[in-house]
């Protein structure tokens, strides 16, 4: 194979060049030498490579060795990175003129490289790229690559493509690289400006919340009579709080930043694109100190479906259970003990639980035993049906919402049909239009035609950790109100918990025994057959809500869910957060989800608080030793995931320091790719610098870029939550604040000794976060309808 395409290098160049196969990271021409370089490429396709070899030859042809080293405009970085771009253009449209043959090459090895993101572009908005990279994305990939230029740009690309010789090419690098830093400049110059304005905004709605909490407490002095007031008051500490306000209202403001000019670093306006081809290019080059692992995705990861149905876990949750007698926190007891709990199922013990209270109408667990005794006024001999009265007044609650959502879904639907209906002649005469023949033409009979409703469909996983122990009860409170609406409207739906299911105090666990044993011996076959594997942690799927319920099985289920099931069943106990072997099995496990359905247009949710831990892939180096393969830590991995389906390659070595794990992003495209599915994310956390961190760090690519005040303004304008795309490997990830979860409607209390104008105020407000709380819900069905 090598020695053909070096004949075909020295044919092309039509001089006897020195061909050379080295151990290199790409093809390389030396135009004064006459050497071209060729590395041995690993998993690469043919069109690729003669591509590569028709580049360089073209460089060998056309670009000039005398003036390359004597251009002094070459000193300026910028001005040289840009005219490698518009050289490559110049003499690739040359060599494609000179032998056409290679055309062919030329268009199927750059839609390659795009489809296997070589141009590392992801999801990125392209025409919100630097012009040089519209530039060598537009020539390289043609309209394919979605580059759309304004009237400047295309004046400037259009002179690209006019180049007809190196000097021409120079000097438009060099007019080019002014543009790009003039252009720059203006935009730091507004990002500045825009950053300010953030920090005042975030000043005035610290003022606000100050504001009405003065307002409030004014209120609260103006109840008692003159002279009941409180003696106790501290002057010194109300003369600090009022100097604290006006300080915090001064001008300054906490969150205002410092002038400085704007600056950038000039390595921001070179070609990201190109760069990033070249590394890809370098990855896939046979070298001394690499290991290449490329590994297709298995369409059962684990070796069977790692799915605990709801006919198991409701079969396990009702039932009395079987084996050594436990009190009810799972401790081994006497069977005569009277804290024994054998003959209750995990239902029964719900039901009976006293360590539920109910204080003034808000229900709560007793989670720690110091606070029992504490807590017990509020307990009650039956106080475990506090449970039943919480989920029917929560169930209730919510009926009114689902009714006008659903005929909110019903009329969209119905205007989006109308609006898909057609007139259409049926070929046949209409007797009643027959009398005008000779002045009219429409003779026939006309029907109305509607195109076909999509058949909608989603699969929600959730995140059953512990670290969503605190919030996991208003989270449950989401997916029931979200599951019920598709219930009312006929859509498939199913949601899934993933967990590690850790249940080492339990060999013999009801709801895994049986598979356990498959997945650890599929587990050591693959290690022992492979160079490279992937390794998996322990992952399983509840399936806690389907469409396939039956009525009295989904209100079991969501009471159950709604009344702390995770805290009473050590089956379903909250545990650790493997997000990226969910999402692998996802990637099969939504296919058949599809087709069970007939989905047309497929939903593909997940909602969690944070990120998995993955050990991703690794090597067999007692397999690797035995074939005289090197294996010590300092040699580089290049690892790629393919899609067997597809056939797309993703790109997984590069560990994410910044945004998460590369895994996730590649398997989420695979769902998106293969399924033409709309992929949301819902992430839980609170809104402030720490928690808007955690979010950009688990979720965005270059998070250290991410505006984090800019982003809790919004999430405060909003009532708690708000939506991004770019970077984050899916159409939308929303940003959830853990405080505003719950979607059961707040009472809005009115205070009629207030003015008009304030029961107003609270009165909007009050309907606003009402709204706002279901944010869930509604983004779902505006996507649905």
């Amino acid at each position: 194979m090598n020695n053909s395409k070096d004949v075909l290098a020295k044919l092309l160049s039509t001089e006897d060049v020195h061909v050379v196969r080295a151990k290199v990271p790409t093809a390389s021409f030396d135009v004064v030498g006459r050497t071209l370089t060729l590395p041995t490429f690993v998993n690469l396709d043919e069109n690729v490579e003669n591509l590569m070899i028709g580049h360089e030859v073209g460089h060998a042809l056309h670009t000039p060795a005398k003036k390359i080293m004597n251009d002094k405009a070459f000193d300026d970085k910028l001005v040289k990175n840009y005219a490698n771009v518009i050289e490559d253009v110049r003499i690739e449209k040359l060599i494609q003129k000179q032998y056409p043959g290679l055309r062919t090459d030329f268009i199927a090895g750059y839609k390659l490289l795009a489809d296997n993101d070589f141009f590392q572009i992801g999801d990125k908005d392209v025409n919100s790229l630097n012009l040089i990279d519209k530039i060598n994305l537009y020539f390289k990939i043609g309209l394919k690559s979605g580059i759309k230029f304004s009237k400047e740009e295309f004046a400037i690309a259009s002179r690209v493509d006019s180049c007809k010789n190196f000097d021409e090419v120079v000097a438009l690098a060099k007019e080019l690289a002014e543009y790009a830093r003039d252009k720059k400049k203006k935009e730091e110059e507004k990002k500045a400006e825009q950053y300010q304005e953030a920090q005042n905004d975030l000043d005035d709605l610290d003022n606000e919340e100050e504001m009405e909490e003065q307002e409030s407490d004014d209120f609260d002095d103006d109840e008692y009579e003159e002279g009941d007031a409180p003696e106790n008051d501290d002057e010194e500490e109300t003369v600090a709080k009022d100097e604290e306000d006006t300080k915090s209202r001064s001008g300054a403001g906490e969150h205002q930043a410092e002038e400085t000019p704007p600056t950038f670093d000039e390595r921001e306006l070179e070609s990201a694109t190109q760069d990033a081809l070249d590394k890809s290019m370098e990855d896939h080059a046979q070298l001394d100190n690499k290991i290449f692992r490329t590994l297709d995705i298995p369409e059962y990861p684990y070796g069977t479906d790692p799915i605990i149905t709801y006919k198991q876990i409701l079969d396990m949750l009702t039932k009395i259970p079987e084996g050594q007698p436990t009190d009810k926190w799972g401790d081994p007891v006497d069977a005569n003990d009277p804290e024994c709990v054998t003959k209750q199922s995990v239902l029964d013990r719900i039901n009976g639980d006293d360590h539920v209270i109910n204080d003034k109408g808000h229900y709560d667990y007793i989670y720690m035993f110091d606070r029992y005794d504490e807590c017990r006024p509020y307990l009650g001999a039956t106080s475990g049906a506090y449970y039943k009265e919480d989920y029917d007044n929560f169930m209730n609650n919510i009926k009114s919402d689902i009714d006008y959502m659903v005929k909110e879904f019903e009329m969209k639907k119905s205007a989006q049909r109308y609006a898909r209906t057609e007139t259409a002649k049926s070929g046949q005469l209409n007797a009643n239009k027959l009398y005008n023949y000779k002045l009219s033409e429409d003779l026939f009979k006309r029907i109305q035609v509607c195109s076909d409703d999509k058949n909608h469909g989603f699969i929600m996983v959730v995140d059953w950790s512990g670290s969503m122990h605190s919030i996991m009860r208003d989270t449950i409170r989401q997916v029931i109100v979200l599951s019920t609406f598709c219930r009312k409207v006929n859509i498939p739906f199913e949601v899934l918990a993933f967990s590690n299911h850790d249940n080492s105090y339990n060999e013999k666990d009801p709801l895994t025994e049986g598979k356990k044993d498959i997945m650890r011996k599929f587990a050591e076959k693959l290690r022992e057959e492979n160079t490279a594997y992937m390794q998996r942690q322990e992952m399983w799927y509840y399936q806690l809500l389907t469409n396939d319920m039956n009525q009295k099985d989904f209100d079991c289920m969501c009471y159950m869910l709604h009344s702390h099931v995770w805290h009473y069943s050590r089956e379903l106990a909250l545990s650790g957060t493997p997000l990226s072997e969910a999402l692998e099995v996802a990637v099969g496990y939504t296919g058949r989800f599809v087709k069970k359905h007939n989905i047309d247009k497929m939903n593909f949710i997940t909602l969690t608080d944070g990120a998995g831990w993955s050990r991703g892939m690794q090597c067999n180096h007692e397999k690797l030793r035995n074939m005289g393969v090197e294996t010590k830590w300092s040699v580089k991995r290049v690892d790629t995931l393919v899609d067997p389906v597809t056939k797309k390659h993703y790109k997984v070595s590069d560990k994410h320091e910044m945004g998460g794990s590369p895994y996730d992003y590649a398997y989420l495209d695979m769902i998106k790719t293969r399924y033409g599915a709309s992929t949301i994310g819902y992430f839980l956390g609170r809104n402030t610098q720490q928690g808007i961190g955690e979010f950009a760090r688990y979720n965005i690519k270059d998070s250290d870029r991410f505006d984090r005040d800019a982003s809790r303004v919004l999430i405060r304008r909003n009532n708690g939550w708000a939506s991004f795309s770019e970077g984050t490997g899916r159409d939308e990830m929303f940003f959830l604040d853990i405080k505003k979860l719950n979607p059961a409607n707040a009472e809005i209390s009115i205070d009629g000794q207030k003015s008009a104008a304030q029961i107003a105020r609270q009165f909007s407000k009050g309907l606003k976060q009402n709204r706002q709380s279901k944010v869930l819900m509604s983004t779902f069905v505006e996507r649905v309808a």
